[in-house]
C-alpha cells in the first residue's frame, strides 16, 4: 500500500518553522508500520516560543474582543474540513487504523463541534444584578488568557476540535501538542486552517510536536500557560494536576475509563446485541468510553453470549481502508504488547469463548492486529475487569439484581460513561441515578452532541467538555461592582 509522505513543521506566530533540535521524527501507520507521515522533534525551547507568540496574540491582538472574527473564523474552519473530508477521513485511518467509516464520523463530528462553536461565539452571556438601592453588579465572562491541548491519539481530530472549539470561540489562544503517534494528521488540519482560513491573527493557534515529558510538560510549568486542555490516560492526567500546581493552572481533564454495558432481561434483545459489540470493538477498543465490561442478566446470559460470538466471528479485521472492515489494528506495536499481555492474564481469570490472539500471518504480517476477544465469567478482582485495556478485549460478567448491577458498575476506579438496555423506564433511571458516571446511555452507545456536557466521574476526569458547561469552562468570571451614587 502506497501513500504520500509528508514532512511538517510546527506551526508558530504564523509561520511553519522548524524545530529548535532540528531534528524530525517518523510517525508510523499502525497498518504495515511504514512511515505515514513525518514531523518536528521539539524541546522546551519550541514550546516556550509558541507559548510566547500565543500570549502575544491573547495580549494584542482583538481576537478576544472580536466576536464576529471568532464566528467567522470557526465556522470557515468547518468549511475547511467539508472541502477536504474524504482526505482528511483516510489520513485518519492510515495514522491510527481506525476503519475507515468510523473515520468519516469523526470528521462529521468535527464539522457539527465547529459550526456549534461558531454560534457559541455570540451566545455566551453574564448576568446582571441589584445588590441594593444604589448598587448595580455586572458579572461578565472573560477568556482565560493562554489555553494549552495536549491530545491523545485515539481520535486525534474530534478531541482536538472537542477543546479547540470552545477554547477558541470563548476568545482564547492555544498552543496545540498532539500525541506523537497521531502528529501528522492532526498537522495536516492546522496545515489547512492557515491556508484556507485567513482571518486569524497569527499567533492564535500554534501547533508543536515532540514529547509529553519536554514539549507537554513545558505546557504544563509554564507560568504564561493559563490552563490545561488534556485528554488521555489516568496516571498522566494524575501527573499534570501536580506539575500544574505551581502555577495554579485551570485544568479540564478527560481520562481513562472501563465503561460498563448493563443488559436486563427485557432488553431490545436485537440491538443490545449489536450495541454490545459495537460498544467494544469500536476503534479496536481504543476508545476511553468504549464499554468494555458488559453486565448481562443472568437469565439471557446464556442465549446473549451465542448471539454475540456468531456475530464477532464474523467480524471483518482487516485493513482500515477497506470499505467492509468492521476492526482496524491497535495503533502500535507497544500497545498490542500490552493488550496481549492482558489477554494472557484474562486467560486465568476467565473463561476465553473468543479470539484470544493476535493476527500475524498474511496481510497481517507488518500490522498491529489482534482478533476481537471476549471472556465470560470474569470476575471483579480480575485486572481484566478493573483496568483500561484500551484494545477490542470484552469481559463479561452476571448479575441476578438490579442492585447488583449497580454495584458491579460502580466497581472500578472509573467513571466515564454507562450504558443501559431494557424498556422498563424505572429500571433504566435507578441505573442512571445509581452508576456514577458522566454519560449515561439508555438503549443506545456512543453518541455526542455537541450542546451535550460530557466528563467523568472519580478518576475519569475533572471537568466537562461540550454543552454550556464546556464553554463555561473556557471562560472565567470578573464581578464589577457599580455605585450608583
Amino acid at each position: 500500500m502506497e501513500w504520500h509522505i509528508k514532512t511538517y513543521k510546527n506551526y508558530i506566530l504564523g509561520q511553519w518553522v522548524s524545530s529548535h533540535t532540528g531534528r524530525t521524527y517518523e510517525v508510523l501507520s499502525p497498518i504495515n508500520n511504514e512511515i505515514s507521515s513525518v514531523v518536528q522533534l521539539s524541546d522546551r525551547e519550541d514550546a516556550k516560543a509558541a507559548i510566547d507568540a500565543a500570549r502575544e496574540a491573547f495580549d494584542k491582538s482583538d481576537w478576544p474582543y472580536n466576536h464576529w472574527l471568532r464566528h467567522d473564523a470557526l465556522l470557515s474552519m468547518a468549511m475547511v474540513l467539508e472541502r477536504h473530508f474524504d482526505e482528511m477521513a483516510r489520513l485518519l485511518s492510515i495514522e491510527t487504523g481506525k476503519p475507515i467509516r468510523e473515520s468519516r464520523s469523526e470528521v462529521k463530528g468535527s464539522i457539527d463541534m465547529l459550526r456549534y462553536a461558531a454560534s457559541m461565539t455570540v451566545n455566551i452571556f453574564g448576568r446582571s444584578m441589584y445588590h441594593s438601592k444604589s448598587e448595580v453588579g455586572l458579572v461578565v465572562r472573560e477568556p482565560l488568557g493562554v489555553v494549552g491541548i495536549i491530545t491523545p491519539w485515539n481520535w486525534p481530530i474530534t478531541l482536538l476540535v472537542r477543546s479547540l472549539a470552545p477554547a477558541l470561540a470563548m476568545g482564547n489562544t492555544v498552543v496545540i501538542k498532539p500525541a506523537s503517534y497521531a502528529s501528522g494528521v492532526v498537522a495536516r488540519f492546522i496545515e489547512l486552517i492557515s491556508e484556507e482560513v485567513k482571518n486569524i491573527p497569527p499567533g492564535t493557534i500554534n501547533f508543536v510536536t515532540g514529547p509529553g515529558d519536554t514539549v507537554g510538560d513545558e505546557l504544563v510549568i509554564n507560568k504564561n500557560v493559563d490552563a490545561i486542555a488534556f485528554t488521555g490516560e489516568t496516571k498522566t492526567g494524575i501527573e499534570i494536576m501536580r506539575r500544574a500546581a505551581d502555577t495554579l493552572k485551570k485544568l479540564i481533564l478527560e481520562l481513562g475509563g472501563k465503561s460498563p454495558n448493563v443488559v436486563f432481561m427485557d432488553a431490545d434483545f436485537d440491538l443490545a446485541v449489536k450495541t454490545a459489540i459495537n460498544g467494544v470493538f469500536i476503534t479496536s477498543g481504543q476508545v476511553c468510553f468504549a464499554t468494555t465490561r458488559l453486565l448481562v442478566d443472568d437469565t439471557i446470559h446464556d442465549k446473549f453470549l451465542d448471539h454475540m460470538i456468531n456475530i464477532v466471528k464474523s467480524l471483518k479485521v482487516s485493513n482500515p481502508l477497506n470499505e467492509d472492515t468492521d476492526i482496524g489494528p491497535v495503533i502500535s506495536k507497544s500497545q498490542m504488547k500490552r493488550i496481549m499481555d492482558y489477554i494472557e492474564i484474562g486467560k486465568k481469570d476467565a473463561k476465553l469463548i473468543v479470539g484470544g490472539y493476535a493476527l500475524t500471518n498474511g496481510e497481517y504480517a507488518k500490522g498491529n492486529y489482534i482478533a476481537p476477544t471476549i471472556f465470560d465469567d470474569v470476575p471483579p478482582t480480575s485486572r481484566v475487569y478493573q483496568e483500561e485495556i484500551f484494545g477490542p478485549v470484552l469481559s463479561v460478567t452476571r448479575f441476578k439484581s438490579i442492585d447488583e448491577a449497580i454495584e458491579l458498575a460502580n466497581n472500578t476506579q472509573y467513571g466515564l460513561a454507562a450504558v443501559v438496555f431494557t424498556r422498563d423506564i424505572n429500571k433504566a433511571l435507578k441505573i442512571a441515578k445509581g452508576v456514577k458516571a458522566g454519560t449515561i446511555w439508555v438503549n443506545t452507545f456512543g453518541k455526542h452532541y455537541p450542546w451535550a456536557e460530557s466528563g467523568g466521574y472519580k478518576y475519569s476526569g475533572i471537568g466537562r467538555q461540550r454543552g454550556l458547561d464546556g464553554y463555561y469552562a473556557f471562560t472565567q468570571t470578573k464581578h464589577i461592582l457599580i455605585n450608583l451614587q
